[in-house]
């Protein structure tokens, strides 16, 4: 869980460059340690025992597998923000922030109702109503947590090269402890530096 979600929320490096390069955010030294120290804590926290011991084929794409994961969240997200970020900055007036955060749903809505249909129909797979359920909760406060995002980025009080990494910084620590206390998550040295090391970058880049 930790390393998925340092690696989800240390992708806030990609739309803070964008800001920087194209959107005029401002640039020093100190921010740009801050966005190499966040490379270097998502691959710390990307190693895991199984990626680091495996051996033979099986096991061996099995770690590579658990490696790469966590760096295809990263980029994945990172894009996503990036997206949400030209989107607010470019295309979407402040009257407009409820109606876009609603079609932007409704649009991933329809693609998966698609594709959960298609398994159904064509390869037979049933519905488990708890992952329906499941889906609801999570994305109720997905929707508020985009939706108050842009409000934030509306009001122009911080960069956005600011808010993002300060709102991920309580997300990384949140998810963090929420992993180790509720769910009894055992992380190695590494992770525990990786993870420390994100909140670390994840302050430089907000408050250089």
């Amino acid at each position: 869980m930790s390393a998925a979600t340092v690696a989800n929320k240390m992708s806030v490096i990609i739309p803070v460059i964008i800001a920087i390069l194209f959107y005029h955010n401002r640039f020093n030294a100190v921010k740009g340690i801050g966005i190499g120290m966040a490379l270097v804590a998502v691959w710390l926290t990307s190693l895991t025992p199984s990626a680091a011991t495996a051996s033979g084929k099986s096991k061996g794409n099995r770690g590579l597998f658990l490696f790469l994961l966590p760096v295809i969240v990263f980029l994945g997200s990172g894009v996503a923000d990036a997206v949400v970020n030209y989107a607010q900055e470019r295309l979407v007036h402040k009257e407009e922030t409820s109606l876009f955060v609603a079609a932007f749903f409704a649009v991933a809505g329809t693609i998966g109702v698609t594709w959960v249909t298609i398994r159904l129909l064509v390869f037979r797979e049933s519905i488990a109503w708890r992952n329906v359920l499941g889906g609801i909760l999570l994305g109720i406060p997905n929707y508020f947590s985009i939706y108050f995002m842009i409000k934030a980025l509306n009001t122009h009080i911080f960069e956005s090269a600011v808010i993002y990494p300060v709102n991920n910084m309580g997300i990384v620590l949140l998810s963090a402890m929420g992993g180790y206390f509720l769910l009894k998550e055992k992380l190695s040295p590494w992770n525990l530096a990786g993870i420390g090391l994100s909140i670390l970058s994840i302050a430089l880049i907000a408050f250089s």
